[in-house]
């Protein structure tokens, strides 16, 4: 028997926009043995899917953010916009034969919210190519960067908004406000990297100077991704932010997993997949409540304890680093994940 799989990539032109009639006539012709849909979100997909059925050939459906469920929490989802978004994706979980998830928190919410059967999930990570993303010695990454031989917290985002209240700031500010009770209370020989650019970067480097601790952030701007492994490398522990949002239960971040894979231990949110993953490759805080003022305070608190925590304790540090890399070998690997989708499909 042929085991070998062929894949067909299909644009969200051609599945839902004015190449539907040409492209449903190829398909019709050409059926495949199994349909893998990445985030039916829009309300015209449930054509397709019905198309799909008609055919009667499987389908794989693969959640990655739920969007309704993301939507709750903005105060919108009576709108017809996201109702829709539910019927969508409600719809999605009922046609479809088996239903990847990112994380595996994810399927409480989806318990909750659409009652799915939990037989049907099945749980594939995204994963990191291990051939980019190891271990160096962080001194000899530093040194290659022409970067300060000091004890370097990491972050890497692509900066996007988050409010907070009535105040809109950048992912990673919390880091900045770690930075400042960490300059008061004497601790002076570190740095903070913040790696890549995004929307709200001007505002987190105005923050930063208004804080007074430009001499204890560093940002880099873009990278380029021949450097960006070297940039992690440089770094002695890395950090992963956390709020209480449903959105941080649907999977784990691609960039806290290339922190471990180069065997960094992580400060990280107590939610979701992290949870998961992280309990003997870093250390997890309770995540931040959003629209609680005095939980602000005891979240910056946790953050801080525990960098200072792998700051002063070596020991530690390697431990949870190699733990962590052996987390990403077994788990969030590329080869594992694609022999979990072989299996997936063979069965189907």
């Amino acid at each position: 028997m042929d085991k070998r799989i062929y894949i067909k990539l299909i644009s969200r032109k051609q599945a839902i926009g004015t190449d539907f009639l040409r492209f449903s006539k190829f398909l019709a012709s050409n059926r495949a043995d199994v349909f893998h849909i990445f985030e039916p979100f829009l309300p015209t997909f449930p054509t397709l899917y019905f198309f799909i059925k008609s055919l009667r050939s499987p389908i794989v459906y693969d959640s990655g953010d739920i969007h309704f469920a993301v939507s709750r929490l903005s105060g919108d989802f009576w709108s017809p916009y996201y109702l829709s978004l539910k019927f969508s994706e409600s719809l999605a979980f009922r046609l479809s034969d088996r239903v990847i998830v990112r994380g595996r928190g994810m399927k409480e919410v989806l318990e909750y919210l659409y009652q799915i059967d939990p037989e049907k999930t099945m749980w594939i990570p995204d994963g990191v190519d291990l051939s980019r993303f190891f271990p160096i010695p962080s001194y000899e990454a530093r040194k290659a960067l022409g970067l300060e031989n000091k004890f370097t917290i990491g972050y890497a985002s692509n900066y996007r908004p988050i409010v907070l209240g009535r105040t809109k700031l950048g992912r990673g500010w919390e880091l900045l406000y770690v930075a400042k009770r960490l300059v008061n209370i004497g601790y002076k020989d570190f740095v903070i990297i913040m790696m890549g650019k995004g929307k709200m970067l001007n505002l987190l480097k105005k923050i930063t100077v208004d804080l007074g601790i430009s001499d204890f952030v560093k940002f880099t701007d873009f990278i380029p991704d021949n450097l960006y492994p070297l940039y992690i490398n440089a770094c002695d522990i890395g950090f992963y932010e956390s709020v209480e949002d449903i959105s941080y239960h649907a999977m784990i971040g691609t960039k806290m997993l290339e922190f471990m894979a180069c065997g960094k231990p992580m400060v990280a949110g107590n939610i979701g997949e992290t949870r998961y993953s992280l309990p003997h490759a870093g250390i997890l805080v309770e995540p931040l409540r959003i629209g609680r003022q005095e939980d602000t305070n005891r979240y910056l608190n946790d953050l801080t304890n525990a960098i200072i925590t792998l700051m002063e304790d070596e020991t530690l540090r390697k431990k949870l680093g190699s733990n962590a890399r052996k987390v990403i070998e077994k788990y969030y690997n590329w080869n594992t994940i694609a022999k979990k989708l072989h299996s997936l499909y063979v069965t189907l």
